[in-house]
């Protein structure tokens, strides 16, 4: 008798063990869909398209993206794909050894608040 409770105890706590993880998957998935659909409500509202940030940028458009930061007229997408360029080591060394990048991109970023540069 005892080893039959015994046995229907082992098989009751292995079935409660198999239910965990059961719902642990689940919730698992749960938050993952939550996480997915949030970042691309939020992507939508920001009206930000995700193929900016994997394309790559060209040695002409960084060029060209350099210039456009150092006149100040560059405008919100050119500024994404800036960002994307400096992720890459030689065209922020690039973009760093081009006289006055660096400043007017400050200035861009802390507009006409002369505290803040």
């Amino acid at each position: 008798r005892d080893d039959m409770s015994e046995l229907s105890i082992q098989r009751s706590e292995e079935s409660r063990s198999e239910v965990r993880s059961v719902v642990q998957r689940a919730h698992e998935v749960k938050h993952e869909s939550r996480s997915k659909k949030r970042l691309e409500a939020q992507s939508r509202r920001r009206k930000m398209d995700l193929s900016e940030y994997t394309e790559e940028v060209s040695e002409k458009e960084n060029k060209t993206l350099i210039n456009l930061c150092k006149s100040g007229k560059i405008s919100v997408d050119q500024l994404k794909r800036l960002s994307k360029a400096l992720t890459m080591k030689n065209y922020c060394e690039q973009f760093l050894h081009e006289d006055g990048c660096l400043h007017a991109l400050v200035g861009l970023i802390s507009g006409s608040d002369w505290n803040k540069q």
